[in-house]
């Protein structure tokens, strides 16, 4: 639930940013979403707005038919989606890349109108080479992972390599007819 707790509360720093923004363009008698930044600071309020509501609509976890089944073939690792939950996975995934991508451009196009109105130097360039840099160590980490996968995968050659705990879940899911093996099942962690 950090992804849920931390968009909440990145959505209502959100909210409040949006308000100073109207009420100062407001108390400064300026017209409102009268430049690209504005109009494109409102669609990103409409677009984040949906993407948590939808966050919170989300298809609950597939069954299996048969929950003593072990049938691997209900793992669907393909591109397209074929059940509720994984287009709901799909599409929920993409619009919030495709919302920090404008984000981005968003900031950068924010700090350039605060360069021009204050007459002070430009920060947008060490901003991209942050966001550079944030991009390159998160692309590095998660090629990383996916290597640690295959390597897991590869290395196991059918033998069953859970730990008692992750057994355990395993066969908690089953019974409830959660397939094991699907990426969307739930996982309950305990600390004893």
């Amino acid at each position: 639930y950090i992804h849920v707790g931390a968009n909440v509360l990145s959505f209502i720093f959100t909210v409040i940013a949006f308000i100073i923004a109207v009420v100062t363009m407001s108390v400064s008698k300026k017209s409102h979403f009268s430049l690209t930044h504005h109009r494109i600071g409102l669609a990103l309020m409409i677009i984040i707005t949906f993407q948590v509501v939808n966050g919170f609509l989300r298809p609950a976890v597939e069954r299996t038919s048969d929950p003593t089944s072990t049938e691997k073939n209900s793992k669907n690792k393909s591109f397209l989606k074929t059940t509720p939950r994984q287009m709901w996975q799909l599409t929920h995934s993409i619009l919030g890349v495709l919302m920090v991508a404008v984000v981005f451009y968003q900031l950068g196009n924010g700090y350039d109108m605060f360069s021009n109105d204050f007459t002070v130097t430009s920060l947008v360039p060490y901003f991209y080479v942050y966001i550079g840099i944030m991009l390159l160590t998160f692309a590095v980490i998660k090629v990383w992972m996916l290597y640690e996968e295959y390597d897991a995968e590869r290395n196991s050659s059918g033998v069953n390599s859970f730990a008692p705990e992750q057994k355990r879940m395993a066969n908690e899911a089953t019974s409830r007819g959660i397939c094991p093996d699907s990426d969307l099942a739930p996982i309950q962690f305990s600390i004893e």
